[in-house]
This record gives C-alpha cells, structure tokens and sequence, in this order.
C-alpha cells in the first residue's frame, strides 16, 4: 500500500471517529480584545493556536498580564487571564484528565500533594465545550483563579500557588506545547524584568 493510502486510511477513520472536524464544522470566531476590563485591567500578550499532531486546531489562546507586568513575571503573585476558543468538542471529564497529566509530569509529588485538594473542587467546575466555546481562567491576588465558560463564572480556587501551577500547564518550564507557551508571552513583550 503506497503512503498516500495509508494516510488517506488513517485520515478517513480519524474523521469517521469524531476526533478530527469535518468539513462542516461549526466556523469559530478566535478572536481577543486587546484589553480586558478586569481588575486591574490586562492587556493581550501573545495569541496562539494549539494544533493535534500538527494539522487540526484545537483551541485558539489567548494571554493577559496587566501593563506594567512583564510577561516572563507570570508566575509571580500578579493578575493574570487566559482564554481559551475550542474548535472541537470535548468533554467535561478530559479537561480533569488532561490537566491532571500534565500536572504530575511538570510538578514534584510535594507541590502536587499542596493544591491536589483544591484540583479536585476545580475540575468539578468544568463542563462539555463545543466547537465555539470559550474558557477563561483568570487569577486575582487574594482572590484565587477562577473558571469561566463563555463569561458566566464556575468557580474560583485559592491560592498563587494554585495558579502557579495550573498556568504552568501552558506557560511553565515544561508547558504542553513549548510553541504555544512562546507565542503566548511573546518573550520580551511587556516592561523588563527586574531580578
């Protein structure tokens, strides 16, 4: 069987399975605002879309810090504000799932063991998305990290060391995707860190 059958095969039972859109798929506004009116306000760091094996998006992100927050300062103690525009549908379990791999992979046993309590309150949160759906997570010093599905609030988790974590899934040292970690904070946008 030549190459190209093969992939025509593996491409005809990934379509057939759901997991990749069909060419009726629901036409999806990605789009971010520059500026969010939150408190403080956040302005747009860098925007990426996330790709399954390079071909088929998933989801579309977008990063907020406030003004005078360098983006390399993320994981500091500072508002901050990711929205994410999914292309697919996905369930609410995966989203506990996937956040709980990545979080074991990129977390020593002891920093999983601190939020692992507050994990669980957060994934209760979640919900099915469609191809449309937006989430927002967005921490506030003092008042924790709280989930939106298309701007009506779910929950909020306390703790900076929560965030940290959760963030960090996308924007850490070992994010899910080093390509969309580095367009979101866009390195070098943002006033200069001072160590």
């Amino acid at each position: 069987m030549s190459r190209f059958a093969v992939l025509f095969l593996m491409f005809s039972l990934l379509l057939g399975s759901g997991l990749v859109p069909s060419a009726q798929a629901v036409s999806v506004n990605a789009e971010f605002p520059a500026r969010l009116e939150e408190s403080p306000d956040l302005e747009l760091r860098g925007t990426s879309t996330l790709r399954w094996m390079g071909l088929f998006r998933v989801y579309s992100g977008g990063f907020y810090l406030p003004a005078e927050v360098a983006s390399a300062r993320w994981d500091e103690d500072v508002a901050k504000c990711l929205e994410l525009v999914y292309f697919r549908r996905i369930a609410a379990q995966d989203f506990g799932k996937a956040s709980d791999k990545m979080l074991k992979k990129g977390l020593d046993t002891e920093a999983y063991a601190r939020i692992e309590e507050r994990l669980v309150e957060f994934y209760r949160y979640f919900r099915d998305v469609n191809a449309g759906d937006r989430y927002t997570l967005i921490y506030r010093p003092g008042g924790g990290t709280e989930l939106r599905l298309n701007g009506e609030p779910l929950g909020v988790v306390p703790g900076n060391d929560f965030a940290r974590a959760y963030f960090g899934i996308w924007l850490g040292e070992a994010p899910l995707d080093k390509g969309f970690r580095d367009q979101l904070l866009r390195a070098g946008r943002g006033p200069e860190r001072k160590d």
